[in-house]
Order: structure tokens, then C-alpha cells, then sequence
């Protein structure tokens, strides 16, 4: 289990990562969501779990957008670094949330069999 400062880490950097995201001049039309962040104990690493919702007509994968955010994550790091006076700046590693698809596709078969 993740101490308090682990947990308080995770809310800061899921904040500030959702600024940066959302202030980004993303080169598709969609809307993504930080869901989570899991930082390792030593401060090396965290993993950020993402999910998106698509606003345009053509399909976007995810491995775009995660392609797109891994580029983006030196870019963050660095402002992480001028926002937080921490030893170190956790190395993003981005990972598709699947749980929120999954939560989805649950539903529609859900409302298919109510339907029946």
C-alpha cells in the first residue's frame, strides 16, 4: 500500500499533468482524462493511466495519443521540475486505462438484454 506522501505525490502530479495535457495543442480532436497515477516509492517512476473520449468523426488509437503524450513527457517533466521542489521528478510512462472501455461495454450489454 501506497504511504500518505505516495498518495498526496499521485494527487499533485495527476493535477498538474491534467493542466499541462489540457493546455497542450494536441494535433487530434479529443479530449483526454488523467484517471490515475501510480508513483513508485523511490520517486523514479510513475505510471499514468489515461483514458480519452474522441469529439472528431474519424477514429483515433490510442496508441497515437500514448505515442503523443510519451513525446510530450520530457516536456512535462520539465515543468514538473519548476513547479515541485522534489529530490527527484518521477520518468511518465503513459498506459491506456481500459477499465472506463470496459465499464462501457459492460453497460451496452447491460441495455441489450434489458431491450430483450
Amino acid at each position: 500500500m501506497a504511504t500518505k506522501r505516495i498518495l498526496q505525490i499521485n494527487r499533485e502530479l495527476q493535477k498538474e499533468l491534467s493542466y499541462l495535457i489540457y493546455n497542450f495543442s494536441l494535433p487530434f480532436e479529443t479530449l483526454i482524462q488523467i484517471t490515475d497515477v501510480n508513483t513508485s516509492p523511490d520517486l523514479k517512476s510513475a505510471q499514468v493511466f489515461v483514458s480519452f473520449l474522441e469529439t472528431s468523426p474519424h477514429k483515433i488509437k490510442e496508441s497515437e495519443i500514448l505515442d503523443f503524450l510519451q513525446m510530450k513527457a520530457p516536456e512535462m517533466q520539465h515543468h514538473l521540475a519548476l513547479k515541485f521542489r522534489w529530490k527527484f521528478i518521477p520518468k511518465l510512462t503513459f498506459i491506456f486505462d481500459t477499465s472506463i472501455a470496459h465499464a462501457q461495454r459492460i453497460e451496452e450489454l447491460l441495455n441489450k438484454i434489458k431491450k430483450k
